[in-house]
Formats: C-alpha cells, sequence, structure tokens
C-alpha cells in the first residue's frame, strides 16, 4: 500500500527513535556514504533530514519534490518549506527527494492518519508534508555519484559503472 504504510508497519520496532530508510532502487556511490552524510547532518541540525538532488525541471513529475527556504548557508542542509509528490506540473523546484531519509519517530502520528494518494498508496511524502508544519525537515544535498536503479537504464549504468571501476584496479 505504499512505501508509508510499509514504514508504519515497522513502528513498534523504531519505538521513539530516529530511524533510517535506505531505499534499494537508489544505488549512491561515495565515501562517505550518502547515510553516514545524512546522520551528520541530522545529529547537527536535531531534525529529520532528507537525501536530495537536482534533476531536470522535465523529470520532475517523477520524484518527491521540495521547495527549501533561501539561505546563504555554505552547507548542503536547507530547511524544507514544502514537499510534493510527483507533482505533474508547476513542481516548486528541480530538487528531488532520493530513497535516503533520516526521519525522527514523530513520523508516524503522520502516517496513522493518512489516506492513499498519488498512485493509491501512503505516501511517506503526504506525511512528511504535515510534519512540517509541526517541526523542522532537512534537506541536504549529498555528495555522492547516483543511479536509479528503478530503471533498466540506471541499473545498466550502475553495473557498467562498478564494472569499470573493478577493471581499473
Amino acid at each position: 500500500n505504499g512505501l508509508g504504510d510499509a514504514i508504519l508497519h515497522a513502528e513498534h520496532l523504531i519505538k521513539d527513535e530516529a530511524f533510517a530508510i535506505i531505499l534499494a532502487d537508489d544505488l549512491i556511490i561515495n565515501n562517505p556514504s550518502c547515510i553516514n552524510q545524512l546522520i551528520a547532518a541530522y545529529e547537527d541540525n536535531q531534525s529529520s533530514v532528507i537525501g536530495l538532488n537536482e534533476v531536470p525541471k522535465n523529470e520532475t513529475e517523477k520524484y518527491g519534490i521540495v521547495s527549501i527556504e533561501e539561505s546563504s548557508s555554505t552547507s548542503n542542509a536547507f530547511l524544507l518549506k514544502d514537499i510534493i509528490e510527483k507533482p505533474k506540473n508547476n513542481a516548486p523546484s528541480n530538487l528531488a527527494v532520493v530513497g535516503r531519509y533520516i526521519l525522527s519517530s514523530k513520523i508516524f502520528k503522520y502516517l496513522r492518519n493518512l489516506e492513499p494518494s498519488v498512485g493509491n498508496e501512503v505516501q511517506l511524502t503526504d506525511a512528511i508534508r504535515l510534519m512540517l508544519k509541526d517541526e523542522k525537515v532537512m534537506g541536504y544535498m549529498y555528495e555522492g555519484i547516483k543511479f536509479d536503479c528503478g530503471s533498466k537504464h540506471g541499473y545498466v549504468n550502475a553495473i557498467r559503472h562498478l564494472a569499470e571501476e573493478i577493471f581499473d584496479e
């Protein structure tokens, strides 16, 4: 029934802890890892953090898209203003959510009362949007190479990249 529903099934295991979500269809290569970068941002900001990357404007309907508070910060962390799942038109930016999150356990309060939306699924994005009304959530422009292994093209590119790394050693 969607990512939000799947996460809600883990509530009894997580209890009152912050937790990481790592979606397998996004392969991100870097050292430190994307999730370690998000953990550091969580510790710095003491708030939920969502991995972000830029996508072409004509691809925004494929992703959760965020708008951020304008900032003169030189860090990769930005305060989120809004988030919307797969906007059909008028996306607020070209900053897309990648499959990496560090979330406060408070997210469960928002997930519990959601109705299915995009794709007739319970969307984590909708819960985060509600959470934004009550607490700060950060977006983090991670450093690394991302492959969308949820598509054949992205999967092949990931294999090609990893093979080249192995054979170049």
